[in-house]
């Protein structure tokens, strides 16, 4: 898929060729966790193992190195792909660890994220018609957080979900 720039006053950080397809997430959050993640893995690659003596040679030190390596791999792969996704019909919910995929006719409206501090449900939140809650975690505020994050976002959502009201599309075969 091709994707282009972000139309004018549009806060999705993608959208395909036609439009159809819009992908919103926190850029400093897909950045910033990776970063994290690579330095904690150097230090534990540097710091621990030949400090205390858990490998003495290479060939020992090669399983802790790939548990390591891994581990960051997979917190990158899952910072970059969170977000929500929504195409005709349907909001993909991508989270570190799972998906969560909802036809959009079952969705009652989006919400900003609550205030800093809560301990569940921290992102946006996609309220269903039968009253569950499911969080994009990718939009969780943190202590340096203004009470705009996410706001913009749900506005934009809500626009869309409404364009959408009465659309039955089959889920595609990806």
């Amino acid at each position: 898929m091709r994707r282009r720039q972000r139309p004018a006053g549009a806060v999705a950080v993608w959208a395909s060729p036609d439009g159809s397809r819009r992908f919103y997430t926190r850029r400093a959050r897909q950045w910033l966790i990776p970063v994290f993640a690579w330095f904690f893995a150097a230090l534990a690659l540097v710091g621990p193992g030949p400090e205390f003596g858990l490998y003495n040679t290479w060939q020992s030190g090669v399983p802790i190195a790939f548990v390591v390596v891994t581990a960051s791999t997979f917190v990158t792969y899952g910072a970059f792909r969170s977000g929500v996704l929504v195409e005709p019909g349907w909001v993909t919910n991508r989270r570190m660890l799972w998906t969560n995929r909802v036809p959009a006719n079952d969705i009652a409206r989006f919400e900003p994220p609550p205030a800093y501090g809560t301990v569940r449900r921290t992102g946006i939140r996609i309220v269903l018609h039968d009253g569950s809650i499911i969080s994009a975690a990718a939009f969780a505020k943190g202590k340096v957080d203004n009470d705009s994050v996410g706001v913009a976002e749900c506005a934009e959502l809500n626009t869309w979900l409404e364009t959408q009201r009465g659309i039955h599309v089959a889920p595609p075969l990806y």
